[in-house]
């Protein structure tokens, strides 16, 4: 088909015995070029062929990373919603703790509340009672009256005031919670804030019930210390100390206060105690005598009737007699005392003189 000389590549086409024969003469240089591309187009697909098929690996390889990451990312955000789960069910249990603190810090201010020496309680035994005059004037200055000092015992432990609202504190309002700069950010400061906030609850149940207790034995000690005035009048006749006796009409000793009144009006107990006396002599007529523990006693002269029986236990407020005019008495009114261990105390130093 084809003979090739020095310089030249023939092919020869024969197509029948009757016709005549087709020569085609092509250099040697031609034929080697051609072959030289065919065979280089041929390398450069083969070669295409591998660096893509690499390619598609590679992207495969890279696509099934990127599903891994994302599952990771997945699996973080639910673990992440839900530690902000358990995160929100502690910060509800830590609220009603708090709750539970602030009650803690009102019934705590009730106890601490100091009632004014003419002020007026009522409870199931007492009988609530109103201001001494009856003009408004005259109320609101018995109410503005200033308390005496109190001789009471024992120590006042007064709440820190960083543990009263550390959490309503000013500082606390103006800080605020900064927002963080990621969700991982978020829940790790939300968890810390949680930490700090159980540690200053657990440091609160350990010191507020011993506080509580300090407190409710400061209100008993109050309730037993007698700061409240005996009767509605605030006349007083006669004071504590040296007088004109009005029967010898020489210089005495006077052991109390005469309140003047009229006969009937309510007598009430100036503390909480027992009634260690409920009786009559010729002296102090109708008397009833309340210890209020400490050595503590207050004595109630010259009534016109009894209420209160010996061994009554009466609490701040509660009616135990009524004002008369029995015994060493010139008049309608009630002699009242204050004793420490059997001797007399002026007893404006507790209940106050009204204005």
């Amino acid at each position: 088909m084809a003979q090739a000389n020095d310089r030249r590549w023939t092919w020869m086409l024969m197509r029948g015995p009757n016709r005549p024969v087709i020569q085609y003469s092509v250099p040697t240089v031609v034929v080697r070029l051609v072959m030289f591309i065919v065979i280089g187009g041929v390398g450069a697909l083969l070669l295409s062929l591998v660096i893509q098929r690499f390619a598609m690996h590679d992207i495969v390889v890279r696509h099934a990373q990127l599903e891994q990451e994302l599952q990771k990312k997945d699996q973080l955000l639910a673990d992440m919603d839900k530690q902000l789960s358990i995160i929100t069910a502690s910060s509800n249990d830590m609220k009603q703790r708090m709750d539970k603190i602030s009650q803690w810090e009102q019934q705590l201010q009730s106890y601490l509340q100091i009632p004014t020496g003419t002020g007026r309680q009522k409870n199931n035994n007492s009988i609530s009672k109103t201001s001494h005059s009856t003009t408004n004037s005259a109320a609101s200055k018995q109410e503005t009256a200033s308390l005496p000092p109190l001789p009471l015992g024992g120590e006042y432990i007064m709440l820190p005031a960083t543990k009263l609202s550390p959490l309503l504190s000013p500082a606390t309002e103006s800080k605020g919670i900064i927002p963080p700069a990621s969700p991982l950010a978020a829940w790790v400061s939300m968890s810390k804030q949680l930490q700090d906030m159980n540690k200053k609850r657990q440091e609160w149940e350990q010191s507020m019930p011993q506080l509580f207790k300090n407190a409710n034995a400061f209100q008993q000690q109050l309730n037993a210390t007698p700061t409240l005035w005996p009767t509605e009048s605030t006349r007083i006749t006669s004071l504590f100390g040296e007088r004109s006796d009005p029967f010898q009409r020489s210089e005495a000793f006077h052991a109390g206060l005469d309140i003047g009144g009229d006969t009937g009006d309510p007598v009430y107990a100036t503390a909480e105690g027992v009634v260690l006396a409920s009786d009559r002599d010729e002296l102090k007529g109708n008397y009833i005598i309340i210890s209020h523990g400490n050595g503590l006693t207050t004595r109630y002269l010259h009534l016109s009737e009894r209420i209160a029986a010996s061994g009554d236990k009466v609490k701040k407020g509660t009616k135990v007699g009524k004002v008369g005019t029995t015994g060493r008495s010139t008049g309608p009114h009630l002699h009242f005392e204050i004793r420490k261990d059997g001797e007399p105390i002026d007893p404006t130093t507790y209940v106050g003189t009204p204005e």
